[in-house]
């Protein structure tokens, strides 16, 4: 169960968001991925690459595993992936190349702290991808902050912005 609004003009209105204030406040050189539905995926391509990064062209895949969601079970299967918009600001290069599909099991539902909570292996991958040690990492969205204890051991540095106050508590325990 989340708090948050969960409709699409709301998650437009944060992408929108994301896309033009996240150009404008990162460095020259910047990267950024962004978690969002498959059925969505071409349309945030479109915002991003209005507000001027240069997204690639296909998303990553993350493979949940067995894990997924299926809202009419009797009628389809469930989700297993998410999909995972990668963009460039400027010409910042990657740290490590790696795949475009990423297996990484799901957080189990009875140890998740948020709703939307992301696997710290998953993270980890993320970042180790596009940060060196030392780098500074924004988190937009950072729900319970899985984040921060993801990139700890990489020597990342990361601001975390929440608006759930629960969240932020969570957040700071991290």
């Amino acid at each position: 169960v989340h708090q948050y609004t969960d409709d699409l003009e709301y998650a437009q209105d944060c992408y929108y968001k994301l896309a033009f204030e996240g150009y404008r406040v990162c460095r020259d050189e910047a990267h950024l991925y962004a978690f969002c539905d498959i059925l969505h995926f071409e349309m945030l391509k479109e915002i991003f690459a209005e507000a001027g990064w240069t997204v690639w062209k296909t998303p990553i895949i993350w493979s949940k595993g067995s894990t997924g969601h299926s809202p009419r079970p009797e009628y389809g299967p469930k989700r297993t992936y998410e999909a995972i918009l990668f963009a460039n600001k400027g010409s910042k290069r990657i740290e490590k190349l790696g795949s475009d599909v990423i297996i990484s099991q799901s957080v189990y539902s009875g140890d998740k702290l948020h709703a939307a909570e992301k696997p710290k292996e998953l993270l980890a991958t993320l970042a180790g991808w596009s940060f060196l040690p030392g780098s500074h990492l924004l988190d937009p969205f950072c729900g319970s902050g899985s984040l921060f204890p993801a990139i700890h051991s990489l020597g990342i540095t990361a601001v975390g912005i929440e608006l759930d106050e629960k969240n932020v508590g969570i957040a700071r325990d991290q």
